[in-house]
């Protein structure tokens, strides 16, 4: 029994002698190889920690991603510069083609001024046009509102004509009766006169048409041609208008040159 344990503990003491043979091999091999480079003027290989192993990573990283970043503004200086010069091409593709829209928008534009003023003309001259009508419509319904009025008058005024030259030769007719158809003859004649009725001149003139009326026609007598001999009707004329014309009888001989 004591024989088997010393028999293991010497094998024991062998393996571990064995297992540290190798690490004094490699050890001296690691001494022999720094040996060879000190010789050789090459350095060792320096030995860095984990913190600057990772400072080193982090500023390469940093390094990298200045790199990839200049690259990256480079491309995009590069696109920005292409797209402004197709901009600069185009505008001065465009640039002629604009010059001419600008000229044809300022033709048509003149145009268009000329016929609103046109138009603008146009419509002043029809509201002026407008306007002195309305005026003159006015002015004559101001002017011609009693005008039927006043020929419905007339009527009245040529009998009291007849009464009066009636009662002349009269004498059984009282002479205030007289009077009084002369007061209202008279009153009658200022009203008409008030609005501007007065008796057409026909008897002794020479006849115009647009104020007689032939009615009766003789050829004896010491008169001209066409010469109203007798007024048979007294016409009246309201302003410048006729309110009745005058019935009249006209010469129509040969007259006193013949």
């Amino acid at each position: 029994m004591y024989k088997e344990e010393f028999t293991s503990q010497n094998n024991n003491e062998g393996n571990s002698a064995k297992s540290e043979q190798p690490e004094a091999n490699e050890h001296s091999e690691c001494e022999e190889d720094e040996k060879h480079e000190v010789k050789n003027g090459e350095k060792p290989p320096i030995k860095h920690t984990d913190a600057e192993i990772e400072v080193e990573e982090e500023s390469e990283a940093k390094v990298e991603t200045e790199e990839k970043l200049e690259d990256f503004d480079l491309k995009e200086a590069e696109k920005e510069e292409e797209e402004v010069e197709v901009e600069v091409e185009e505008e001065k593709v465009t640039g002629e083609e604009t010059v001419e829209s600008l000229k044809q928008k300022v033709e048509r534009f003149l145009q268009e001024k000329e016929e609103a003023l046109e138009m603008v003309q146009r419509i002043k001259a029809d509201y002026d046009n407008y306007r002195k009508i309305a005026a003159s419509e006015k002015e004559d319904i101001r002017n011609y509102a009693l005008f039927e009025f006043m020929g419905e008058m007339l009527p009245v005024i040529d009998n009291l004509e007849r009464a009066l030259q009636a009662t002349e030769n009269d004498d059984s007719v009282p002479q205030s009766h007289v009077e009084g158809l002369n007061m209202i003859y008279k009153q009658l004649c200022q009203l008409l006169e008030k609005h501007g009725v007065c008796a057409i001149e026909a008897e002794g003139c020479t006849f115009d048409p647009h104020y007689h009326q032939a009615v009766m026609q003789v050829e004896e007598g010491d008169y001209e041609s066409q010469d109203v001999v007798e007024e048979l009707q007294k016409g009246y004329m309201m302003k410048d208008r006729v309110l009745r014309p005058s019935m009249v009888k006209v010469y129509t001989g040969a007259g006193k040159s013949s």
